[in-house]
């Protein structure tokens, strides 16, 4: 491990990368005594069975080094993009997956230097952005349609966050505006 320092590592998603996809970076496991211990090495998959004895010996979240977060963040969307695509897979595991991916690219862009705050207001600005178009969706067929597309709905909230935020960093201090 590059150093057992806390700050030096970031708490992944257990669900987002079991049996997925090769991983593009180091899984680490955090013992009692405050040492990582790497567990999975970049491009190596992640079974199901391998996470089922991680939490039979107590573990409950794995670890990536920090400066792999873009890598990891690549990953998540290259899982994302393939459950997307999947028919058989439930719209609930889709969202789910999706809520997990706007998750980690959160903490991405504020380990990035982005504010708590900012981050916060992003994210109500999200929200109310998904509550409006909830409630246009219940008045308009087309809509409505959108929303039932995914990607579509993903790509829309993710295009809405990353403005807001944008927005925010290059003056746009008026609430009116923002």
């Amino acid at each position: 491990p590059p150093s057992t320092s806390d700050s030096d590592y970031t708490t992944v998603d257990l669900s987002g990368i079991v049996g997925r996809l090769k991983s593009q970076f180091d899984l680490y496991v955090r013992l009692s005594n405050g040492k990582f211990v790497r567990v999975l090495n970049s491009g190596d998959t992640l079974s199901a069975d391998r996470i089922e004895s991680f939490k039979a010996k107590g573990v409950t979240s794995l670890h990536i080094v920090k400066t792999a977060q873009e890598d990891y963040l690549k990953f998540l969307d290259s899982m994302v993009a393939e459950l997307v695509k999947d028919t058989k897979v439930s719209l609930e595991v889709k969202a789910t997956h999706i809520s997990n991916q706007a998750k980690s690219t959160i903490g991405y862009l504020v380990d990035s230097g982005f504010s708590e705050a900012s981050m916060q207001q992003a994210q109500q600005y999200v929200n109310n952005s998904v509550e409006m178009v909830q409630q246009i969706a219940g008045k308009s067929d087309l809509v409505k349609k959108m929303l039932d597309d995914v990607t579509a709905y993903e790509h829309s909230v993710a295009c809405a966050t990353l403005a807001g935020l944008l927005l925010k960093h290059i003056g746009g201090n008026n609430a009116a505006i923002l």
